[in-house]
């Protein structure tokens, strides 16, 4: 006596008895290659949002970073032609956002640094006009700087990649 086996799908790896139920379905044909593509369009959109949502919050960090300069342009520059600018040191004691120490100035005028906050480094850091990424003191800075021919100085604002990976991660 000759048991005869169906034979065996290399499309639908199911033992015969799970195969012969689900396959023999029209139902099923259907749905199977129609979830599957549901799910690899759905995977395909969260991942093009993420990196579309991750684009704008740089974004909003880089112009966060133009109208920080714009600002303290504005500010300093009556001082600056009044010779009454000194150097301008923010205590760090003071209390203020934890994310603070990652974000700072520096305003040069004739070559010579006439306020910097607390947190950047003492030397010129030497970025070309708008926004450029620069390695400071062995860590990756975003900096935008504004160059003011008129009143021969410019300003440096810088932001510590650290902190804008931290917030775009969350």
């Amino acid at each position: 006596l000759m048991i005869r086996h169906p034979p065996r799908s290399t499309l639908f790896p199911f033992p015969p008895l799970f195969r012969s139920q689900l396959m023999l379905s029209i139902r099923a044909r259907v749905l199977f290659p129609l979830i599957t593509v549901f799910l690899f369009a759905w995977v395909a959109v969260a991942l093009i949002v993420y990196y579309q949502a991750h684009h704008e919050v740089e974004e909003l960090f880089d112009a966060e970073l133009a109208q920080s300069a714009r600002v303290l342009s504005a500010v300093v520059s009556h001082e600056i032609e009044e010779g009454e600018a000194g150097i301008l040191e923010l205590d760090e004691n003071l209390t203020g956002h934890k994310y603070e120490i990652h974000i700072g100035f520096q305003v040069w005028a004739n070559d010579q640094m006439v306020l910097r906050s607390a947190f950047v480094p003492e030397g010129d850091v030497r970025a070309p006009p708008g926004f450029s990424d620069q390695l400071i003191d062995g860590g990756r800075w975003r900096v935008f700087s504004l160059f003011d021919e008129g009143h021969d100085y410019h300003i440096n604002v810088i932001q510590s990649y650290d902190v804008r990976q931290e917030l775009t991660e969350r």
